[in-house]
């Protein structure tokens, strides 16, 4: 029975968008990791658990409109170039590990890169199939927004 064993299952997701902005303009935006709701899709609250609002340390609570939670914490950070983080739960996952990167591109333009690498709680072939999928249709939505939000301010 091909693709219906049970087992952990590891994959990418990524998407990146071009931004005709400035680094500078559009890393304030993506460095506020407590306020994804302004960009990020389905995101109804983000909340700091602990002091540490923004940088290494960071740790969130994120409220999506499907009433799931998933608690991170910010594990990378290098101001106008990227920020790196883990889930620590909430999620289908048992790992799960994420990068946002901006890139200067020639003529004004910004690249944002959004990457994660992550295993799947025993699941099926298809199962983990619809779990990367649903990951990069965030990805690639939420970026699409993020576009729209710069672009037009």
């Amino acid at each position: 029975m091909h693709g219906t064993a049970r087992r952990h299952y590891s994959g990418c997701a990524s998407s990146y968008t071009d931004i005709h902005a400035s680094t500078v303009r559009v890393w304030d935006i993506v460095c506020k990791v407590m306020e994804l709701e302004s960009w990020v899709s389905g995101v109804t609250k983000t909340r700091p658990v602990g002091r540490i609002t923004g940088g290494v340390g960071a740790q969130r609570k994120i409220e999506f409109d499907d009433g799931s939670v998933v608690s991170e914490i910010i594990t990378g950070w290098k101001d106008q170039s990227y920020f790196s983080y883990i889930m620590l739960d909430g999620l289908p996952l048992c790992a799960y590990h994420a990068t946002i990167a901006l890139k200067p591109r020639p003529g004004g333009i910004t690249r944002v890169v959004w990457h994660s690498y992550f295993v799947a709680k025993a699941t099926t072939q298809p199962g983990f199939a619809q779990v990367r999928g649903a990951m990069n249709r965030l990805y690639k939505t939420s970026l699409a927004r993020l576009k729209r939000i710069v672009e037009d301010t």
